[in-house]
């Protein structure tokens, strides 16, 4: 069994890793940043498939804390990236047999200017667990595909650039938003239930608020016989845009004001 302490060494260990692996890399980290991804796009075998966990979140790519550029690029070389909210972990797995878990964000500060220090082990026990953790979370529900992307980009970009903040603050998610609609980006039923959600005054909310809305979307839409599965369907969307957060068994929690 290999177990190697990284930390000057993290970048290089970790581009060596990306140019050997031959079937899979699988990278989860909350952080994201364009620079770092196009290096690892150019430098990664072409036959090796490539996903990506991180926590899609509307207010982090509004600062500048993660980088939308950086999810378009990856989607648009047909790589999958997934959402985890309120993800925190950083582990790299390479075809399943190499694993790194690290403190560093899939960064420029994460890979060159941080302090940042991880682990690289081939121990199976642990490949096969980190294997098993991201795939429960690659699930075809938190997929984020490129509509979902394109939909925030418009919220981000016709929103006033003075309200946008130099750092993030840790904890910090809730998009401050008072000056333009978010509802002005989006469509159909996901646009009916943001405005659903509007009506709730409450920043915290549960299935049971928006089922009080059941016969007012029977009127809207005679024809779908299975309302409260859309809405539940339409909640789920929502907080693969980064707009709410769920918190536990049907309750959530607004991500914007």
């Amino acid at each position: 069994m290999m177990l190697k302490l990284l930390k000057n060494d993290f970048k290089e260990v970790f581009f060596e890793k990306v140019k050997s692996s031959t079937e899979s890399i699988i990278l989860c980290a909350p952080f994201v940043k364009q620079s770092i991804v196009r290096e690892i796009i150019k430098s990664k075998n072409s036959k090796a498939r490539l996903s990506l966990v991180t926590y899609f979140n509307l207010n982090y790519y509004y600062k500048g804390a993660s980088d939308l550029a950086a999810i378009k690029a990856l989607i648009n070389n047909t790589n999958h990236v997934y959402n985890f909210n309120s993800l925190h972990s950083k582990i790299y797995l390479f075809d399943k047999r190499n694993v790194i878990i690290t403190s560093a964000n899939l960064t420029s500060s994460g890979f060159y200017k941080n302090d940042e220090t991880g682990i690289l082990t081939d121990d199976e026990t642990v490949c096969l667990g980190a294997a098993e953790k991201l795939k429960d979370i690659s699930i075809k529900d938190n997929l984020i595909n490129i509509e979902k992307v394109n939909i925030v980009d418009e919220i981000i970009k016709n929103t006033p650039k003075e309200q946008r903040k130099n750092s993030i603050i840790e904890n910090e998610d809730i998009f401050q938003n008072r000056n333009y609609e978010i509802d002005s980006s989006l469509s159909g039923w996901t646009k009916e239930v943001f405005l659903v959600l509007k009506e709730i005054e409450a920043e915290n909310f549960t299935i049971s608020d928006v089922y009080r809305y059941v016969e007012y979307f029977k009127k809207k839409y005679p024809n779908n016989h299975h309302i409260e599965d859309k809405l539940r369907q339409q909640l789920q969307y929502l907080r693969n845009l980064g707009l709410i957060d769920f918190i536990n068994r049907g309750e959530y929690r607004k991500l914007w004001k």
